[in-house]
């Protein structure tokens, strides 16, 4: 290979190496030193997110997104939704049931027992 094609390489490896360190400059400017990126627990959902997460129906998430039951907001037309918030709700929503099924069995037991 000829001297004149090595130095082409190097002129465009050169002004390569040049792109790069000034795409290097922009990110750090505009990404902050202590940002780490999006932790798992601040990660925006979509219903279809949601539904995967938890495994409830699409409706029941609309529902209770729509009556504000479930941590959500809206961009448009569309929910968004935490996904810290959804699993806090949805733990919040089985202690709930949990509470209630074991109010009925002490209820049924009291009952059955007087007659």
């Amino acid at each position: 290979m000829d001297q004149e094609y090595f130095q082409r390489l190097e002129a465009r490896i050169s002004e390569l190496e040049a792109s790069v360190r000034v795409l290097k400059r922009l990110v750090h400017h505009q990404i902050p030193q202590n940002c780490t990126g999006v932790s798992r627990d601040n990660q925006l959902l979509t219903v279809k997110d949601v539904v995967t997460l938890i495994g409830l129906p699409y409706h029941i998430i609309y529902a209770n997104a729509k009556s504000g039951d479930i941590p959500s907001f809206r961009i448009g037309k569309r929910y968004k939704f935490s996904r810290k918030k959804v699993l806090e709700w949805f733990e919040n929503k089985f202690d709930k049931a949990a509470e209630v099924d074991e109010f009925v069995d002490k209820y049924l037991q009291k009952n059955l027992l007087n007659g």
